[in-house]
């Protein structure tokens, strides 16, 4: 068995590693890219530091830092191109769950969209 902290208030690799005495074998992330997006963290880079602490993701893209408002992945301030470029430079393979959370559209029209996305750059 093994504990994942998501991230979602944290503004730093450094605020995420904390609680969890900068982790382990059983202690690591599930790095959400859409909450280190609405604290401005350069997500990229946070994947690059918290390397095989990385134990599952929450792809999320969001419209800009400061807010949760989420968009279709590549259209926000989240960076995806570079985000997934990091996942597999740290040889990443766990589960890619896409997280969507509007208010004023249904997220399945955006579902096989977001699949085909991530299948052709996965």
């Amino acid at each position: 068995m093994r504990f994942n902290l998501e991230n979602h208030p944290e503004k730093s690799t450094e605020e995420l590693l904390k609680p969890i005495g900068g982790g382990n074998e059983w202690l690591g992330v599930c790095v959400d890219t859409g909450w280190f997006g609405t604290q401005g963290v350069d997500v990229p880079q946070a994947i690059r530091v918290l390397n095989q602490l990385v134990r599952h993701t929450h792809i999320k893209d969001v419209r800009r830092a400061g807010g949760h408002e989420t968009c279709r992945l590549g259209d926000g301030a989240v960076k995806i191109p570079a985000v997934l470029e990091s996942l597999k430079s740290i040889g990443y393979t766990g589960w890619y769950s896409w997280e969507d959370e509007p208010e004023d559209r249904n997220p399945m029209d955006l579902a096989k969209w977001t699949l085909d996305y991530l299948k052709a750059r996965v």
